[in-house]
């Protein structure tokens, strides 16, 4: 087999495709498994370790 890894490669590339959570997955692409974006961030609140005195614990940001 010239190329011994690409089966491989096409089964990895698909495995992070069809898993991202943030983006729209077309018929096109997905086939059975498409889907629309999951859960967009549209309201994110500020955690206590990233907090500081300009951003402060459950703030949050639009």
């Amino acid at each position: 087999n010239e190329k011994p890894f690409y089966e491989l490669a096409k089964a990895v590339q698909k495995a992070y495709y069809y898993n991202r959570s943030g983006f729209e997955i077309t018929p096109e692409f997905g086939g059975i498994w498409s889907r629309p974006a999951g859960h967009p961030d549209t309201l994110v609140f500020i955690h206590d370790s990233a907090s500081d005195s300009n951003r402060p614990t459950n703030s949050t940001i639009p």
